[in-house]
């Protein structure tokens, strides 16, 4: 799609020359405690995001017009705060997205002096009054075709593997072809899947490949639009003699239910969920009774807010942490 704002949330392992910088806390945007990870203030080219209750302050002017092509996402419930005289200015191909009527650009004023521009184009100006802007809304108008929130490949069985991925929005999607390749030079289309068309919802697609030939294999998206335009996201490759069956939590990001998989048969194993702090927000015993058992995490009945969790699954001496987005 040729407008599609790219969320990419953390939990990926995607190849790309990119980063995603995800914003944990309400801070400065030149601050190293508002964004997640080490060596993490945002550059040139990477996707941002700020998720729901966290605002990112512009006080001092973001300058990216040498670099890559920077993507902003501001999540239904973030807000991005541009100080009175400041700038965001960004090189071609950028883009500020507002993914809904709860994502919001807060500014002090100023008005043309406070300003996002994109390639040496001003797309949107505080203009004479202080206040909001509310979303839906991208800068420029009509930059993005579908927002890759997450893609991912997983090995669940032998000569298995499950390919899934999350759109936080889409516009004019048609479908998505999912290719595989052994080289990252010739990929086949293995299946087709159908778009949302347009829409601003969250969506999750999933994809099993049941045939996957031995040794290094690499799986990425096409998607297309109704104009036959394309866009073809980065790889993200396995190692099917290698890859072995680790515990996973999908959907991730999720607006509501979450699982996971099981291999083994008569397992007894505990599920936690803890908020960041660590507090335990939510415990269960499972046992399953059979071999690659899909076993429920989060059945959207918690009543847990947007944000990030940690899912603790243990089973006898094994025990495993997995960081949770609940959208």
């Amino acid at each position: 799609m040729k407008t599609l704002y790219t969320i990419i949330i953390s939990l990926l392992c995607l190849t790309s020359f990119s980063a995603t910088r995800v914003a944990v806390s309400s801070d400065d945007w030149s601050s190293s405690s508002t964004w997640e990870g080490s060596s993490n203030i945002p550059v040139a080219g990477d996707s941002v995001v700020i998720p729901n209750g966290i605002t990112v302050t512009v006080s001092n002017t973001v300058d990216f017009r040498s670099g890559g092509a920077t993507k902003i996402n501001v999540l239904n419930g973030g807000r991005l705060k541009i100080d009175n005289g400041k700038r965001i200015r960004l090189s071609a191909n950028s883009y500020v997205n507002l993914v809904s009527s709860n994502a919001k650009i807060l500014h002090g004023g100023g008005g043309n002096n406070t300003y996002i521009e994109v390639d040496g184009t001003k797309v949107w100006t505080a203009g004479s009054s202080s206040g909001s802007i509310t979303g839906p809304a991208i800068y420029p108008a009509g930059a993005m075709p579908v927002l890759l929130a997450a893609f991912s490949a997983k090995t669940v069985d032998a000569g298995v593997v499950a390919i899934e991925w999350v759109t936080a929005g889409e516009l004019n999607n048609a479908y998505f072809e999912v290719q595989r390749s052994n080289d990252m030079s010739n990929f086949e289309t293995i299946e087709k899947i159908n778009g949302k068309g347009t829409t601003m919802n969250s969506s999750t697609y999933t994809a099993i490949d049941y045939n996957v030939p031995s040794g290094n294999v690499y799986y990425r998206l096409v998607q297309v639009d109704f104009d036959g335009t394309t866009t073809v996201y980065d790889a993200v490759a396995i190692d099917s003699k290698k890859e072995s069956t680790k515990w996973d939590v999908y959907p991730n990001p999720t607006n509501g239910s979450a699982f996971t998989t099981i291999e083994s048969a008569n397992t007894i194993a505990t599920i936690s969920i803890t908020d960041l702090s660590g507090k335990i927000v939510s415990v269960k015993s499972i046992t399953t009774f059979n071999y690659n058992e899909k076993v429920n995490v989060l059945d959207g009945n918690e009543n847990l807010k947007a944000g990030f969790y940690v899912v603790i699954i243990e089973s006898g001496k094994t025990r495993q942490n997995i960081r949770l987005q609940i959208l």
